[in-house]
């Protein structure tokens, strides 16, 4: 249990935000690698880097979604050799997004900011809300230079 140090009203707070509704996908946005975690997978036969990416800024919305989190899930072993390689590629991409060319600990990815364009992913069983991820990995130069560009 933990007392709260104030009652709280909830018809008293300002109004709620959709914390979970979708980001534009047709915006750029810079943010970092704030935790990451290994866990094993689902079906217990492999293993999933889960990492949290926290915006900073968007280029169309600047601080609108700061602070904003995208998660990223990786399935780093896994029994099928495809699932794997398509994992594999994308820490490749989040690598050269921020710089750096091998990593023994996901924690080497933490802080460094980099760009990125989100996509929307569906759920095709209905069970969840769809949700953003990122599609495309950029480093935090070509980021600055987008939004000077006006791109």
């Amino acid at each position: 249990m933990a007392e709260l140090p104030e009652v709280f009203a909830a018809d008293d707070s300002q109004e709620r935000q959709g914390v979970f509704d979708l980001m534009p996908v047709d915006d750029l946005y810079l943010g970092h690698i704030k935790k990451s975690e290994i866990k094993k997978t689902k079906a217990k036969t492999g293993l999933r880097l889960n990492m949290q990416v926290e915006i900073d800024e968007s280029r169309d919305a600047g601080d609108k979604y700061k602070g904003r989190l995208v998660f990223i899930g990786l399935n780093i072993k896994n029994p099928s050799n495809q699932c794997e390689a398509i994992s594999k590629k994308e820490l490749a991409s989040i690598c050269d997004a921020v710089g750096v060319e091998e990593i023994e600990d996901s924690e080497e990815l933490h802080e460094t900011s980099f760009g990125f364009k989100l996509r929307i992913e569906v759920d095709a069983d209905g069970m969840y809300d769809d949700k953003n991820v990122i599609k495309q990995y950029i480093t935090e130069a070509d980021y600055d230079e987008a939004v000077k560009a006006g791109k």
